[in-house]
């Protein structure tokens, strides 16, 4: 992924204007300059200005627009298809809503997680104060009185010593672990994405929506289904799915069954299969795409406000045990101690 995308929030403006564009009625010429005037942010200002250029001097929008980096594989696809198809105005829009919801919805995580990961952070820092200090201090206290630390106290003052002695040899290599996942799931291999439980079923839903969605807008647009699958996979920014759907491309140009093609590979969930199964031997296969589209958008809605909502909640739970045990075998000692004197 390109560091240099624009937000969705940028994303999401940029098409909006655009459609309001094409909902004007203006000319285009004269349209392109108040859009490039409605724009708010520099970049956008830029790119605006970029385009417009290019339209000026005979390019199409699509083309105009694949020229800049800052845009999503996605969203330059999709336009492309709807310039193709006819459906600019309406795809414009739709794409405004998506990366809309997209920013609301990486709000809502970034809000679910934000106050427990603040307060797993305070608690870890006080849990390693009593394990490195507090905790120590009690056994040396406890041994001089003659008593003894249990086992499980024992453990702790363990932990503490070695996070004393090599702590900071232990942040450097989760700090490099930390980095080598990171380039991991930047790389070239993306396959993790559909492979991973549960992210891979997730991420499965919301291919299967992207791509029954572009193939029925194209070929409500005239397309056939295998120039509509030339088409839809320029869209595609995974270089896993691209990989396995070009393969299943060059069997259905062989002559292999189309149905039967697009299920072995493994980006779509059974359903998606079963459901394109069925109207490919009912001859309703474009039909069978946007219904296939609206489920799957309902699927992921679902799917994500669940998983939102779960978040909070279970890093709560997950916390409170840590801090329970950890309390647990604090307080045992004190007790002892208590009981010795």
């Amino acid at each position: 992924m390109k560091s240099n995308l624009l937000t969705n929030s940028e994303l999401s403006l940029f098409c909006y204007q655009l459609s309001l564009i094409f909902k004007s009625g203006i000319p285009l010429d004269e349209a392109m300059s108040v859009f490039t005037d409605e724009m708010s942010t520099p970049v956008l200002k830029k790119i605006a200005e970029d385009i417009k250029e290019s339209v000026s001097m005979g390019e199409g929008l699509h083309e105009a627009i694949r020229k800049h980096e800052e845009f999503p594989k996605y969203m330059v696809g999709m336009i492309e298809i709807a310039y193709n198809t006819g459906n600019l105005e309406g795809e414009l829009e739709r794409l405004s809503n998506y990366y809309q919801e997209l920013e609301r919805l990486n709000q809502k995580v970034s809000n679910a997680i934000t106050y427990p990961i603040i307060l797993t952070g305070l608690m870890f820092i006080v849990i390693g104060f009593l394990v490195i200090k507090v905790i120590p201090m009690f056994n040396n206290i406890l041994q001089s009185i003659g008593g003894s630390m249990p086992q499980a106290t024992n453990m702790l003052i363990n932990v503490g010593m070695t996070l004393r002695n090599y702590g900071l040899i232990i942040v450097a290599v989760l700090v490099i672990l930390g980095f080598a996942l990171y380039f991991y799931t930047k790389s070239k291999s993306d396959a993790w994405r559909y492979n991973t439980p549960f992210i891979g079923e997730i991420n499965k839903k919301i291919f299967s929506e992207k791509f029954a969605l572009g193939m029925s807008m194209l070929m409500k647009g005239g397309y056939s289904f295998d120039d509509a699958l030339e088409v839809y996979i320029r869209s595609i920014e995974s270089v896993y799915a691209t990989s396995a759907l070009k393969k299943a491309q060059k069997n259905i140009l062989e002559g292999e069954d189309v149905a039967q093609e697009i299920s072995k590979v493994n980006l779509f969930p059974t359903l998606f299969t079963k459901m394109l199964t069925i109207g490919y031997k009912t001859g309703e296969l474009e039909s069978s795409l946007t219904k296939v589209a609206s489920v799957y958008k309902l699927e992921v809605e679902k799917t994500m406000d669940k998983v939102t909502s779960s978040i909070e909640p279970a890093l709560v739970i997950i916390l409170s045990l840590v801090v329970g045990v950890i309390l647990f075998t604090v307080m045992t000692p004190l007790i002892s101690i208590i009981s010795s004197l």
